[in-house]
């Protein structure tokens, strides 16, 4: 009788595809693999009347978070957001004019932010804007209200438009420069108001620099202090008015964003004391929350006894202690490895990878993939 040679891997593929169907799926085993439990720290004493704290977008602490208080200068991020809508060429000139000059020259006398502005001086507007930014001044947002379509009421009109889809609520807004102490607004809604700033480029861009130089040749320089002087300060505008007190929004960025406001302070030193105390500590919550890349977050046994070890394949932050739920795809995608899946905790999610599950195991999935396909489950 002649003998006929089957090479060795049809044999086992063969195997496989007969006996598929009778072996048992993977059995996903979690335990307590990334049972997270991170350490706490003690919210530092914080003077401020009002105040609050995010991390990476999550609130972590506050006081009176929803009670409208006077704004000061933090108003015109607002400002700024709706003069960038409106699609206003960064480059184009605004002269400035003797009214314009004389009303600077006033509320320099009088206290307030003021250029030093001189009538047919030619500014653009985003000098106004690093001006209005940086060392808050007042005139620079009057002026851009006033180059504004439909002036000063249209851009008002804007603000309280742009406001509403920001999810701001703001009980009244009287002013663009915030001298006004109907602009009110709660420490989450200032919150919200730095991110969406933040997340402008050309904002976020200009509230980082510690100065700047205008386009006709003047220097000017942020009042935010902890602009390099606490590693990673990245903004975001200070505020102070007789009814508002010192107002300070912040935010630093190093492995992930902390984001706060201080509100109603007693002097400009106690607010930025304030924030660099809310700032470590956000920092400190976020490392004793951290869940670096690579964490094991499970195990899958297949027949047989083969493992996978599933680990993490990005680094986040969580919130509070518990075990995740592990979410996979099927088995052949499982058996070949990379990126298999996700974890979700606190309601976040992180992408889960493994490497191959062994040859024979990733034969036997093709096969049970192929007899599926030709007959059905």
């Amino acid at each position: 009788m002649k003998r006929i040679m089957v090479p060795l891997g049809v044999a086992l593929l063969a195997i496989a595809v007969a006996t598929a169907a009778a072996l048992p799926s993977p059995t996903l085993r979690v335990g307590n693999v990334l049972a997270f439990r991170p350490a706490s720290s003690p919210l530092p004493r914080v003077d401020a009347p009002a105040f609050a704290i995010s991390y990476d977008g999550r609130l972590l602490a506050g006081r009176k978070t929803d009670a409208p208080r006077p704004t000061a200068s933090t108003i015109k991020l607002l400002t700024a957001l709706a003069v960038l809508r409106e699609g206003i060429p960064l480059s184009r000139s605004i002269v400035v004019s003797q009214a314009q000059a004389a009303a600077a020259q006033a509320g320099a006398r009088a206290g307030n932010g003021e250029l030093p502005l001189a009538a047919g001086e030619i500014l653009t507007v985003r000098d106004l804007l690093v001006a209005m930014l940086l060392p808050s001044a007042d005139d620079a947002a009057n002026m851009l209200a006033e180059a504004s379509p439909g002036g000063s009421t249209g851009l008002l009109a804007r603000m309280r438009s742009l406001a509403g889809r920001l999810g701001l609520t703001l009980p009244a807004l009287e002013d663009a420069s915030g001298l006004s102490p109907l602009d009110r607004m709660s420490p989450r809604d200032e919150l919200r108001l730095g991110l969406a700033a933040l997340r402008s480029p050309v904002l976020a861009d200009i509230v980082r620099s510690p100065a700047a130089t205008l386009s006709q040749g003047s220097t000017v320089h942020s009042l935010n202090r902890l602009l390099g002087s606490y590693p990673g300060a990245i903004g975001v505008k200070t505020g102070q008015t007789v009814p508002a007190g010192y107002v300070l929004l912040f935010a630093a960025r190093r492995q992930g964003t902390a984001l706060g406001v201080v509100m109603g302070e007693a002097s400009d030193a106690a607010r930025f004391a304030d924030a660099r105390l809310l700032l470590d500590w956000a920092f400190a919550w976020a490392k004793g929350h951290a869940l670096p890349a690579g964490t094991r977050a499970g195990d899958v046994i297949w027949p047989g006894g083969a493992r996978q070890v599933l680990r993490t394949a990005a680094g986040m932050s969580l919130a509070s202690g518990g075990t995740p739920k592990l979410y996979l795809v099927d088995a052949a995608d499982l058996a070949r490895g990379g990126r298999v899946g996700f974890a979700v905790l606190d309601g976040r999610r992180v992408a889960l990878s493994a490497r191959p599950a062994p040859l024979w195991l990733r034969l036997w999935t093709l096969a049970a993939s192929w007899r599926t396909a030709l007959f059905g489950p």
